[in-house]
């Protein structure tokens, strides 16, 4: 009997030494008070701050894409059906404006060239006779329908020439050197603007006509943003509002934009608006038609508010912990409801006067339920 009282008695000894040695960081000392320990408060790195003056925005989110601007992008097609000689160009090269691209040949060039050297000898003689006989009807010895009938011939065949003398211009040929004979059995397409090239649709040998889009060309310093609305969100936005985007990952450095154009029809599928950003810093890094997502600054105010990492949430409730006092080696801090408004970056609106220190990091191993 003896041992066993021995042995009881030591085990209710080691129990109260377990119990001293016991440390709770953490208290509560009423449903509204909760008591942190300095220890515990430097070891989660916890930061006390006061409510402050912050710039709170109110924004829209959007998804968009990077779009070439009307003077950024060219299509190319053909003007006199033929067969390619010769690529000079590869996908993704850059290329300088009036730069050579391909080159064209076949039947229609020799054509083409054979029609206005005649032409151009038939325009003299009818620009010929139709002067003599103005003259001879201005000294009434020709009729009328003899005078109109010259003047109607030459007439339509001058129009004949300029056609054929614009075509060939346009293709780099000067007409002076067909007049006199001096035929080219290829001429050269030539880029329109500087850029990349984006699209080759041709190979060598390839007859194409007119109608064709053979090469796609657009300019990366040239682009802008095409956003995509929705319904709900189209009376808040204007132009001139500032746009910041982003890539894939949100967490990449934002490029920024600004809305100059809003689209007035809404598209029946979708229920969205399309609207159009100038990009006001390079975006080099995106790629032409590369998806973005992003947000439309369409407010800006500056209000009391703090850190988001501050509030708890309890149902519908909000809450900080407000400093009471300061110990030795604690905190103690009083849990108090608050009334909260707008929201971006981080932070959020507070709509009461709040003076004291709050909480504001290293809240998450904390209840206060």
């Amino acid at each position: 009997m003896k041992n066993l009282y021995i042995i009881l008695n030591t085990l209710f000894l080691l129990a109260v030494v377990s119990c001293k040695h016991e440390v709770k960081n953490e208290v509560q000392t009423d449903e509204n008070l909760v008591e942190i320990s300095k220890a515990q408060f430097q070891e989660e790195n916890m930061v006390l701050g006061k409510v402050e003056k912050t710039e709170i925005k109110e924004q829209v989110a959007f998804s968009g894409k990077i779009v070439p601007k009307i003077n950024g992008i060219a299509k190319i097609s053909v003007p006199v059906p033929g067969k390619i000689i010769s690529v000079q160009i590869r996908d993704g090269q850059y290329v300088n404006a009036n730069e050579s691209l391909l080159e064209i040949g076949g039947t229609e060039l020799i054509d083409l060239q054979q029609a206005f050297a005649s032409s151009s000898a038939k325009i003299k003689q009818l620009k010929s006779n139709y002067d003599k006989v103005k003259k001879l009807f201005d000294e009434n010895i020709k009729t009328e329908t003899e005078y109109l009938l010259a003047e109607s011939n030459y007439t339509v065949e001058l129009a004949n020439y300029n056609a054929l003398n614009a075509k060939l211009q346009n293709i780099g040929l000067k007409p002076a050197n067909i007049i006199n004979g001096k035929y080219v059995s290829r001429y050269s397409i030539k880029s329109p603007i500087a850029g990349q090239i984006s699209e080759i649709n041709v190979i060598n040998g390839q007859n194409v006509n007119t109608e064709t889009e053979i090469i796609e060309i657009t300019d990366k310093t040239k682009t802008e943003l095409h956003l995509t609305l929705f319904e709900k969100d189209y009376q808040k936005i204007k132009i001139g509002q500032k746009v910041q985007f982003w890539g894939i990952d949100k967490n990449t450095s934002k490029s920024l934009a600004t809305i100059v154009r809003i689209g007035g029809k809404l598209n029946s599928n979708s229920n969205t608006i399309d609207c159009f950003a100038s990009i006001s810093d390079k975006a080099s890094t995106f790629a032409i038609n590369q998806m973005v997502n992003g947000e439309i600054i369409v407010s800006s105010d500056s209000v009391p508010a703090i850190s988001q990492t501050a509030v708890y949430t309890i149902g519908d409730d909000h809450y900080v912990l407000v400093k009471k006092s300061e110990g030795e080696t604690n905190y103690q801090f009083e849990k108090k409801k608050i009334s909260t408004g707008k929201s971006s970056d981080g932070y959020i609106e507070i709509l009461e006067i709040i003076k004291e220190e709050i909480l504001m990091n290293g809240t998450y191993n904390i209840s206060i339920e």
